[in-house]
């Protein structure tokens, strides 16, 4: 299986915990003085959740960029029978995100 990586935000209080947690010399502190002096640094911390794709998922890789050249090709005439610039596929999205190509 192949294993990439989701980044996702954490707010400051979470972040709080985590460095509560991992730094020992802050153990004395509370959560919510780690987290008031945490807002006012403009840091922001990522948390990454390891997501597992499996075979079958990524042999799916060439009619995926096949999909995605065919949508770029064709985008102009939907554009001119809808009006809208794009397509409102959610599915193709997360299959295009599962694959990493996102």
């Amino acid at each position: 299986m192949k294993i990439y990586r989701d980044r996702q935000k954490l707010n400051y209080f979470s972040a709080a915990c985590n460095l509560k947690r991992l730094i020992p010399e802050l153990k004395d502190m509370s959560a919510e003085d780690i987290e008031y002096h945490l807002k006012g640094s403009n840091i922001v911390f990522h948390k990454e959740n390891v997501k597992h794709v499996t075979l079958l998922r990524r042999l799916t890789l060439p009619f995926a960029i096949l999909t995605l050249i065919i949508g770029f090709i064709f985008m102009p005439i939907a554009f001119m029978i809808t009006g809208k610039w794009g397509y409102d596929k959610n599915w193709i999205y997360n299959w295009f995100k599962s694959l990493n190509l996102h």
